[in-house]
């Protein structure tokens, strides 16, 4: 049990510690302007991915834990719905960011990878928690150590050869995309039934998949 919380500990620390990295090197490299304009769009961005999220992490680690051999069944049912939700939310952020005003030139380029960026990131999310539901904290550690280690390679880069807010975003955009495909295939959850996913992505499947997890969230929009 010590053993599984401190890997747990750390695979967590790991990718908070990303975030800190990023954010306090972005401000250190660029101007007031600059780090503004960038935190305003990522600001923007994480609230539309609230709305990719809704809880399913927290839900797939009650579901799978409690039933394992269930997975494959459960991680299908919530990715058909999160990619439903993905585009809905892309659709939305980008609709909004044509017919508002744009503070600074390269508001919507920055918005729209900081959101593909963000949906990508629940996505990866999803199958930390599902590793976690089935006690493989050891290798979630691993795998957070050597992709989130990755980022914060490819951050630095571009920031000290004096990357700007719209090139960190995209940067931000094409790491956790790759993260996303690096996690799937490091996690090996043998999750993936084409005929059950593309039975899930049914309209119907998807709204009773979302009000089933209407408790969730709301926790994760309150907290």
């Amino acid at each position: 049990m010590i053993g599984g919380l401190s890997q747990l500990a750390l695979a967590t620390a790991v990718r908070f510690g990303t975030g800190v990295f990023i954010f306090v090197f972005a401000a250190r490299q660029w101007s007031p302007e600059q780090f503004g304009q960038f935190m305003y769009c990522f600001s923007i961005a994480s609230l539309f991915v609230l709305c990719a999220d809704l809880g399913f992490a927290q839900q797939v680690l009650k579901d799978v834990g409690a039933n394992p051999a269930r997975l494959s069944a459960k991680l299908c049912r919530f990715f058909a719905a999160k990619v439903w939700l993905t585009v809905v939310v892309l659709l939305g952020a980008l609709g909004l960011s044509l017919l508002t005003h744009s503070s600074f030139p390269g508001q919507l380029i920055l918005v729209m990878a900081l959101v593909v960026a963000g949906c990508a990131g629940t996505f990866s999310e999803l199958l930390f928690q599902t590793m976690r539901a089935v006690g493989r904290y050891g290798d979630e550690m691993r795998i957070s150590l050597w992709t989130n280690g990755g980022a914060v390679g490819s951050f630095a880069t571009v920031l000290t050869l004096g990357g700007t807010p719209i090139t960190l975003a995209l940067t931000f955009m094409v790491v956790r995309i790759l993260q996303l495909g690096l996690v799937d295939r490091g996690c090996a959850l043998a999750w993936f039934n084409l005929p059950r996913f593309v039975a899930c992505t049914r309209p119907r499947r998807v709204i009773n998949t979302i009000r089933h997890g209407q408790a969730y969230a709301y926790e994760v929009m309150v907290m």
